[in-house]
């Protein structure tokens, strides 16, 4: 039996500890964070990463499978075969690339159940991979999306609307969004200076991530949004087979930038965010952690902007009404977490792991993991943590 936050109560019987593998490519942060509270719960937990990765300074070490920078795709096989896995974890988007490929090369192989089973209907791949094609989906639900088209160079400079969003496909962690407020901005983006712009943006990314792969990527269209003004929102979710099984949802009171992610968040109640995803999870048929980027203008209906098929910064928090996804996972997958909850996260502001803030200063609860010394040293020591969204 479960209460309405997704939590076992007392009587529950305990059985086995489930596997997780998180795939984690690049050197962000929070899938550390999401991998300790996912211990807490009782999972086992192992890891395919880089040599870099914050993954590798939990207290409780997982099994590690090293990750080949020039061989991802092999390297992610090798360690689904050899865990044997009851549930695969994709922390970041060029992990959702290679576990989509994985599939596409072998639809009927060993592992083609555990992907469907972790990821969701494999019809539905290349459609995830594109953030264009997410927002066509949801159009057509009805779901409040900015007006959109594809961006044809200097041909779409007639009859443009100022400010206005560009957005690349393939892209992650804010860079590839930009914002032009007037036309000469715009122009910045068309024809070779796109190309160029393009092909730096991927060269940075490469260089930050430490990813060659990166430059060799399947290139991303363009696409030109109407500007919708408002405070950014998310919403994280468990999802399986087209259901949303746990959420909650943040409002972020500051950014790292104009289109960067959140750095302070507080947690919010909005129907039509809940609404909205629930559509999108269902016609997409999702399984696994996900992140809904929304904007809440001041009046009106939220505008749904983003999908991110992986867990997102907030997915390890417990929520108000005390969600916990760690918790609604480990009981989907047929175990049970323990009966002791998890803190509750604050009402007001709070300061997400690994951020700071030039706003609210040392004024906020922050999330702090206590018993992840490893984890405490590289946020407090400024080690770079990656794009994260």
């Amino acid at each position: 039996m479960t209460d309405r936050s997704g939590l076992p109560d007392a009587k529950a019987t305990p059985v086995r500890a489930k596997r997780l593998l998180l795939i984690s490519l690049l050197p962000w942060l929070f899938p550390a964070r999401l991998a300790s509270e996912l211990q807490s719960v009782g999972f086992e937990v192992e890891i395919v990463c880089r040599r870099d990765s914050p993954l590798l300074h939990l207290r409780r070490q997982p099994k590690h499978y090293p990750l080949n920078t020039l061989a991802e795709r092999r390297s992610v096989a090798r360690a689904i075969r050899a865990s044997a896995p009851d549930w695969v974890i994709p922390c970041d988007d060029p992990a959702i690339d290679v576990l989509h490929r994985l599939y596409d090369r072998d639809p009927k192989g060993d592992m083609a159940d555990l992907l469907r089973r972790s990821l969701g209907h494999p019809d539905f791949f290349a459609t995830v991979e594109k953030r264009s094609a997410v927002l066509q989906v949801a159009r057509a639900l009805g779901v409040h999306v900015p007006n959109a088209s594809a961006f044809a160079g200097r041909r779409a400079l007639q009859g443009v609307t100022y400010p206005c969003v560009l957005k690349w496909d393939r892209s992650w962690g804010g860079q590839g969004v930009r914002i032009a407020h007037c036309e000469s901005e715009l122009r910045a983006y068309s024809g070779m200076s796109a190309r160029m712009r393009g092909f730096m943006r991927t060269v940075r990314v490469a260089y930050d991530d430490r990813r060659l792969l990166h430059l060799v990527r399947r290139p991303g269209s363009i696409e030109l949004q109407a500007f919708v003004a408002g405070a950014p929102a998310n919403r994280a979710v468990l999802c399986s087979e087209g259901r949303v099984i746990a959420g909650h949802s943040v409002v972020a009171l500051e950014t790292a930038g104009p289109t960067e992610p959140a750095t302070v968040v507080m947690p919010v109640e909005n129907e039509g965010m809940n609404t909205a995803t629930e559509a999108i999870v269902a016609a997409l048929r999702l399984s696994g952690f996900c992140g809904f980027d929304f904007i809440l203008p001041e009046k009106g209906p939220p505008y749904f902007l983003e999908l991110n098929a992986r867990p997102t910064p907030i997915s390890h928090i417990t929520a108000r009404d005390g969600t916990h996804l760690p918790s609604a996972l480990c009981i989907l997958l047929g175990g049970t977490p323990p009966a002791k909850r998890p803190a509750q996260a604050p009402s007001g502001p709070m300061l997400l792991f690994g951020r700071r803030s030039d706003r609210f200063g040392d004024t906020l609860q922050r999330d702090l993991p206590d018993d992840e010394p490893g984890l405490l040293r590289i946020a407090a020591g400024g080690d770079r943590i990656g794009h994260e969204t």
